[in-house]
């Protein structure tokens, strides 16, 4: 290399080697670069590390000489993420490994003055391969784990082991966690989470000031079978994420966090992921909701927190009341709230119309990421988009509908009114609901537009394309239709059914999900049937496109120039000659400039000039 090029690598080398991922597709060559040493050090590269990520774990033996090699020569990681299947892949492939003969390359790699290699520990702690060892085996890996890497601050961490299908014993794998922990991300399953589990982690780590927990099932918090609390002053995130059925106990953790923790916490996030809720008793307002859980909870934290988001919570009543308490406890107060996030997929804050303006009321001059359930029946969307227009440092609005049925024509929800009223408006997420774009001048600086559950018009599409100067990122996302006008009837054996969208700026981002569906309006929006679709981007310059398989989604094959022009026919010829094949549709992206990416699904195809062949490689 010259001397510039040299000074470049030099000065970019600590970022380069500050994140390692175990999905690496040259493992060996990426041990061998972390064991070499720096001439500016004379130490290992491995030195500059980090952050360690296990998510997506492929299980080789490659894999895990490269984890041996971490272990040695990355002495400061402080941050170790895992998901949900990792740690039974470690384990599977340790197992493996124990199998071996030790190799070379393995005691070069691994072999240490004080603490042995992984694989040498479960190789003499568990000689003989025993299926109820798996869970004596990954906590033996964590512990070795955490004494390698005392430093870890961050940890992201599920206790689940996939290959035996049984969840190790919780409160044992948390005496594993380092106790200089600052940031931890816990998924526990199918463990009931407890108050015992979070008051362990608080003994262990009584530095965190960030804890989401993650379950399927909770204790309710029962208050008169709580000790006297301790107040925590040190935490300043809590998050906790269930499918818990009765909602009540989420408003139990409610009134726990209220009392357990000082008002330096900032952000409280309670999401119910389970949306089985009709008419459950649960779901009353029960008397100690009203007079215990809320208060506690408002009046410890209202006038601090930055960030709160309540999901599934509660009927309208439970909504109505907890919405009130806090605007009692604010008043004459500042408050202080930026991300707010209160979405319901069965119910909207404008079951009562006085809860929308209780939160624009407290949150008008703070709130800058709002999440919102409109009503279904909305009458007038001009008051309600003037009625978010109050927000005027409102940057960010996700607008999400009940569950969405083309049934409910009224469920529309209208583009202009909402860029007119929020004219600092960058970011704007709909779901589960008819856009419409009327034709008209808008000024808007929108960035980002993204639609979930949609059903919106080519033409209406077009429109709003081409009135937002601004738009960089376009995502058609989840169940998006998109409705072909001007068809009297199924034109299956004419010609192939064909949208196309124009996009006039310039770096455009789009994001197309795979289950993005055409329709006709005639008759009833009725869909397109067929085995597979095309996606072409055209501009001045080239045109590329690509067939999609919807058998199952999972492969995304560029086409040359022929094959394209072969799938162009009608759809009649192309049957015939290939029974069976039927394509669905086309989608033209028409750029008048390069595009920055298109995504296709989980699959980037094309990123600035380069063009993806196929997916999976």
């Amino acid at each position: 290399m010259c001397c510039t090029c040299r000074r470049w690598h030099d000065y970019f080398l600590p970022e380069l080697y500050h994140h390692i991922t175990l999905t690496t597709a040259q493992p060996d060559q990426l041990a061998a670069t972390l064991s070499q040493c720096d001439p500016r050090t004379s130490k290992p590269r491995g030195h500059f590390t980090r952050e360690l990520d296990f998510r997506s774990l492929l299980v080789e033996r490659q894999q895990i000489l490269l984890l041996e090699t971490i272990a040695k020569d990355c002495p400061y990681i402080n941050a170790i993420h895992f998901d949900t299947e990792t740690l039974s892949r470690v384990v599977v492939a340790l197992d493996d490994q124990r199998d071996r003969t030790a190799s070379p390359t393995l005691l070069t790699t691994s072999a240490s003055d004080d603490i042995p290699s992984y694989s040498d520990t479960i190789r003499q702690q568990f000689p003989s391969f025993e299926r109820s060892e798996i869970r004596s085996i990954a906590k033996a890996f964590c512990r070795q784990m955490f004494q390698r890497h005392p430093n870890v601050t961050t940890l992201t961490f599920s206790l689940f082991l996939s290959v035996i299908a049984l969840q190790p014993d919780t409160l044992d794998f948390l005496r594993t966690f380092p106790t200089c922990l600052v940031h931890l991300t816990l998924d526990i399953h199918t463990e009931e989470l407890t108050v015992n589990y979070v008051e362990f982690l608080h003994e262990r780590c009584p530095h965190l000031e960030s804890l989401s927990l993650t379950c399927k099932l909770m204790q309710e918090v029962v208050p008169r079978w709580l000790p006297t609390v301790q107040t925590n002053q040190t935490l300043k995130s809590f998050s906790l994420t269930s499918e818990a059925h009765q909602a009540y106990r989420h408003w139990s953790w409610v009134w726990y966090v209220g009392i357990t923790y000082g008002k330096q916490l900032e952000t409280a996030h309670f999401i119910n992921l389970d949306e089985r809720r009709d008419g459950s008793p649960y779901f009353e307002l029960s008397p100690a909701l009203a007079a215990t859980f809320i208060p506690a909870f408002v009046q410890q934290h209202a006038s601090t927190l930055k960030s709160l988001e309540m999901q599934n919570m509660a009927s309208c009543r439970d909504v109505h009341e907890f919405w009130q308490q806090m605007q009692a406890q604010l008043l004459g107060m500042p408050a202080r709230l930026v991300h707010l996030n209160c979405s319901d997929s069965q119910l909207s804050f404008g079951h009562d119309e006085s809860v929308g303006n209780l939160i624009v009321g407290m949150f008008k001059d703070s709130v800058q990421q709002l999440y919102l359930s409109p009503r279904a029946d909305i009458i007038d969307f001009e008051d309600f988009a003037s009625l978010l227009g109050q927000c005027r440092n409102l940057k960010q609005l996700h607008l999400k509908r009940a569950a969405y049925s083309f049934q409910y024509p009224h469920q529309t929800t209208p583009l202009l009114p909402l860029l007119q009223h929020c004219l600092r408006l960058r970011q704007l997420d709909i779901r589960n609901c008819i856009l419409v774009v009327e034709d008209g001048s808008i000024i808007s600086r929108l960035t980002s537009l993204t639609l979930h559950n949609v059903l919106v018009t080519w033409t209406a599409l077009n429109l709003a394309l081409k009135r937002l100067p601004c738009l960089v990122t376009l995502g058609l996302c989840r169940a998006t239709s998109i409705i072909i006008e001007g068809y009297p009837s199924p034109p299956r054996k004419a010609k192939l059914p064909t949208v196309t969208l124009s996009f006039p700026n310039p770096n455009m981002s789009i994001s197309i999900d795979m289950g993005l569906t055409l329709l006709y309006t005639l008759p009833n929006y009725r869909s397109i049937d067929g085995t597979a679709k095309m996606i072409t981007v055209s501009n001045t310059r080239s045109r590329h496109s690509w067939l999609i398989m919807t058998s199952d989604d999972t492969e995304v094959t560029h086409l040359s120039k022929q094959a394209e022009r072969w799938h162009r026919k009608p759809p009649a010829e192309v049957a015939k000659a290939k029974p069976g094949f039927h394509l669905r549709y086309r989608v033209v992206l028409q750029c008048a400039h390069p595009i920055r990416d298109l995504t296709i699904g989980s699959f980037v195809i094309r990123k600035g000039a380069l063009v993806s062949w196929r997916h999976p490689a």
